[in-house]
């Protein structure tokens, strides 16, 4: 068994942050063992930490962040074969759709769930960013862990993130995602009325 997690003294940015790699024979109580440790690029804050298995090899998602108050808008990744030895942090680049035509962008923010694969031919995952000018989440796949292509847009009507997703057992995606407001009013998303869920 294996598991990540962000090692930090709190929520808000922490440069000695880390995600921590451990892994255990049988997931009991006093038997995990920590095997890793990734730092993110610059000596950076790191969080929200995705632990996933891609054609034999574990794939690690994380977010950097460069605010005291926490604002992420970019993922990046590493992988290893045996859990122990990880490839350097790389970011994540995703083929983007636009009216001109598909563009390879960064900016792109991985939800909460890890990528999830129904035939293990195509991973699908939730990713929060900025086309062009507007703010929006989207649905991406990828053959292979690292190079992911946009398959729809999930929604784009308020700037939402930290989405999460399953497939239902007929085929179908069910999606939340966070909303900081849901009108024209400003507001912070801590408190204000107009933040919300929605359900995709």
């Amino acid at each position: 068994f294996y598991l990540a997690y962000q090692n930090s003294k709190w929520h808000l940015e922490d440069k000695n942050g880390e995600i921590v790699i451990a892994r255990s024979k049988d997931a009991s109580e006093g038997s995990w063992e920590r095997v890793a440790a990734i730092k993110g690029p610059g000596q950076n804050d790191v969080r929200d930490p995705l632990l996933t298995e891609i054609k034999g090899q574990l794939f690690l998602y994380f977010l950097p962040n460069y605010r005291f108050d926490p604002g992420p808008n970019e993922t990046y990744y590493c992988i290893s074969k045996d859990g122990v030895t990880w490839s350097e942090p790389e970011e994540i680049y995703v083929n983007v759709k636009h009216d001109t035509g598909i563009k390879r962008e960064e900016g792109w923010v991985f939800g909460r769930q890890r990528p999830l694969t129904k035939d293990n031919k195509f991973w699908y995952c939730m990713a929060s960013g900025k086309k062009g000018h507007h703010y929006m989440t989207i649905l991406i796949s990828s053959r292979d862990g690292i190079n992911w292509n946009e398959v729809s847009v999930v929604y784009d009507t308020y700037p939402s993130g930290e989405p999460c997703f399953e497939f239902l057992p007929d085929g179908e995606i069910i999606c939340t995602l966070r909303v900081g407001r849901m009108s024209s009013w400003s507001g912070y998303e801590f408190g204000t009325p107009h933040a919300g869920t929605i359900i995709a």
